[in-house]
């Protein structure tokens, strides 16, 4: 059960891997990318997601670095899912699928 307190934490949690994904968006930005406000909030929006993610798998290994790995897992977009997938596929010995299709379409 989720307390009041940890509802906060999560909270932040999501923050700080949104303020990740945004500073990938400007650094792409002063990179010489055109600045779009949309782009921006969708790449807030999925880095917050990932960020988390990569952030509750970091509560499993290591707490003290959670809000860490939030920040860097936020800023990493979706390249830190596929870091997640690869890892639990590598540790599990699940084979993982390169045709794109689930065991069950095949």
């Amino acid at each position: 059960m989720i307390n009041e307190e940890s509802k906060w934490v999560h909270l932040i949690y999501v923050t700080t891997a949104m303020f990740g994904g945004i500073a990938n968006y400007l650094q792409l930005y002063l990179k010489g990318h055109k600045f779009e406000v949309l782009k921006l909030t969708a790449s807030a929006i999925a880095s917050g997601f990932s960020g988390y993610m990569f952030a509750q798998a970091m509560l499993l290994l290591s707490p003290r670095w959670s809000f860490v790995a939030a920040g860097v897992g936020g800023f990493m977009g979706d390249k830190t899912m596929d870091y997640l997938f690869r890892t639990i596929v590598s540790r599990t010995g699940i084979p993982e699928n390169k045709s794109g299709e689930s065991a069950d379409e095949k």
